[in-house]
């Protein structure tokens, strides 16, 4: 155990000083007090993959006899050969190795600079990010500019002259909405105009193949200008309307059958009314 912590504080000592890692066969010397610790040597060897040799510091050193060699000798020699030999002892300071598992000092230069790369970088993708984002909207805002314009021509293709397809498309709702309103007026005693077509349309027979060219409204009266395949078609729609709420007399006019096509014009009279038969 105590080669393996020798072991391990040469590798710090020798990172520490020199920068770098122990190469293999260098000479590490071990410096202990008399032959305790020679039995170290081969151990070092083999953990560290260098030539070791144990140093005796006091193997020169007199002293009184019975008087114990010990550290605090060994280091007022050394003080000594200092001062008196300068030049031969000044060399690498391994004391330096103790801050070797010491913690560095942070440097706050450094570390505003990084501070401020990455607020900058923040920003940076911020600011791409909300160009994107931008673009994306403008891309959108052009499409359903562009579907607006094209629904604003199908649904009113008259109009050529296009500068704000939904204000315009305001300003034709509230026409009709006033054209519908001036014609329930006119026809305030029978039905309106819009009640007329969806009872007309949807009391027509779904087997016979009836075609209206043209629908008159007036206050209490509906002309039905149509066609049809027979003359039964016209009967059976003229039956059909009979019993519809409303509508107070059905009356068929005006019925010619084409002799090359066949076809059947006829002309149908209705009077309406908004109160229900009793």
């Amino acid at each position: 155990q105590i080669a393996e912590v020798v072991s391990r504080e040469a590798k710090i000592t020798w990172r520490k000083v020199f920068d770098e890692d122990i190469e293999q066969d260098a000479d590490i010397y071990l410096v202990t007090t008399g032959n305790l610790y020679e039995y170290l040597a081969p151990l070092i060897e083999e953990n560290l993959n260098c030539q070791t040799t144990i140093v005796n510091p006091y193997a020169k050193v007199k002293t009184p006899p019975g008087h114990k060699i010990d550290l605090p000798i060994c280091v007022a020699e050394g003080l000594a050969l200092r001062v008196l030999a300068p030049e031969q002892t000044k060399g690498i300071n391994f004391l330096e190795a103790d801050k070797a598992d010491a913690e560095p000092a942070l440097n706050l230069k450094k570390e505003l600079v990084v501070c401020a790369t990455l607020i900058g970088a923040i920003a940076v993708f911020s600011l791409i990010g909300l160009f994107v984002r931008l673009s994306h909207l403008e891309a959108d805002y052009t499409r359903i500019k562009n579907e607006t314009t094209e629904i604003f021509k199908a649904t009113l293709p008259e109009e050529k002259n296009i500068v704000s397809p939904l204000v315009q498309l305001e300003q034709k709702l509230e026409s009709f909405r006033r054209d519908s309103q001036l014609f329930a007026s006119l026809s305030s005693t029978g039905l309106a105009p819009l009640e007329v077509l969806h009872r007309v349309s949807a009391n027509s027979p779904s087997r016979v193949n009836v075609k209206v060219d043209d629908i008159l409204i007036a206050a209490n009266t509906i002309r039905v200008n149509g066609a049809c395949d027979s003359f039964e078609s016209v009967y059976q729609w003229q039956r059909l309307l009979q019993e519809v709420p409303g509508f107070t007399l059905v009356d068929v006019k005006d019925v010619q059958k084409q002799p090359k096509s066949g076809i059947v014009h006829f002309t149908m009279l209705l009077s309406s009314s908004t109160q229900e038969p009793k």
